[in-house]
């Protein structure tokens, strides 16, 4: 079989496809001869080997049903014709890929070879995006949960502070009276009960402020614990 047989072979058995797709297909091959030389023609043609096998990848690379025979030899080789179709197309450096590439050309081929590379990337690459894209949402949320957080704890610290604050208050009260117990009586009682009184607020106040900081930092840390869980048990399926 010479070049030109084999395209002309290889445009009769690509009757069933639109002619601009053919007309790329032979001119790529064409081509592809060319590059080759006429010293490598024969060893190019024992590469590419059957015409029809070359229309049949052609075929399959566009996704075009009914593919024809390709002639009692590969009907006897049915069962091996997938791997044999995938050697030819590796052996003739992918054409029938490249030519059908080519010949959708336009935007489609952007957005085609745009979701092929979505499809390639591993998970961690498309959370990454995911993560990129919606950057100001979740930024915002958790600018908001850290500042709850916060401000919850504010408060409690805050109580707490009052309440040692007024515990020491009221203890220094309460010693004023005992001091102004021998001159002035009346006024040492009332100077001593309400010392003890700030003291036990303080007491109180301080007491509850410790452990509502407890309880709340140990719902954060169990919460945290959960979603970590959450997460590996995610990421294991």
């Amino acid at each position: 079989m010479t070049r030109q047989e084999f395209l002309r072979a290889l445009e009769q058995d690509l009757a069933d496809v639109s002619a601009e797709e053919r007309a790329e297909a032979v001119r790529f091959y064409g081509e592809y001869f060319d590059e080759a030389g006429p010293e490598r023609e024969q060893a190019l043609l024992e590469e590419l080997g059957d015409a029809h096998r070359v229309a049949n990848i052609i075929r399959a690379n566009m996704g075009v049903a009914g593919i024809a025979a390709v002639g009692a030899d590969d009907d006897a080789d049915a069962d091996g014709d997938a791997d044999c179709d995938e050697g030819a197309g590796e052996k003739a450096g992918e054409p029938a890929g490249a030519g059908t590439a080519q010949s959708a050309g336009g935007e489609g081929s952007v957005f085609d070879r745009a979701a092929d590379w979505v499809r390639r990337q591993p998970n961690g690459v498309l959370w990454v995006l995911l993560a990129v894209v919606t950057c100001p949402v979740w930024l915002g949320l958790l600018g908001g949960l850290i500042g709850l957080v916060m401000g919850v704890f504010g408060a409690l610290a805050g109580v707490t502070g009052a309440g040692v604050a007024a515990a020491v208050a009221g203890a220094l009260h309460a010693a004023s009276g005992v001091v102004l117990l021998a001159a002035s009586p009346m006024d040492a009682f009332v100077r001593l009960g309400g010392g003890l009184f700030c003291v036990g607020l303080g007491i109180l106040m301080t007491g509850g402020g410790v452990w509502l900081i407890t309880k709340a930092v140990r719902a954060g840390i169990a919460l945290w614990q959960r979603a970590a869980r959450l997460w590996r048990g995610k990421a294991v399926r």
